[in-house]
């Protein structure tokens, strides 16, 4: 395996158990792409934080987001060159306007 593909909402993850899943991918010098389904950190659950994964974040290959607002969320925590704006969801949300 050379490739790991995650999908990334808050609700499915144990922020510490994912970090560390993530650290034993890069220990296997597996590449991670991640689409981030939301960025915007929880107002009522303060141990779910992108800045607790900014590390690993920064070492994935690949961060997908879906909006101008998600990119701008990651670059504010200094995640910008492995960050790419998925063109396809934001021409759909754009039709519904």
């Amino acid at each position: 395996m050379n490739i790991v593909v995650i999908q990334f909402n808050y609700g499915f993850f144990n922020f510490k158990i994912f970090n560390d899943f993530l650290r034993k991918l890069f220990d296997l010098n597996i590449q991670v792409i991640i689409e981030l389904h939301a960025t915007k950190d929880p107002l009522t659950n303060h141990s779910k934080k992108l800045s607790f994964l900014e590390d690993n974040l920064r070492k994935c290959t690949r961060l997908v987001v879906h909006d101008l607002s998600d990119l701008n969320r990651l670059k504010s925590l200094s995640l910008i060159d492995n960050v790419v704006l998925d063109r396809k969801s934001t021409r759909l949300n754009s039709s519904h306007v």
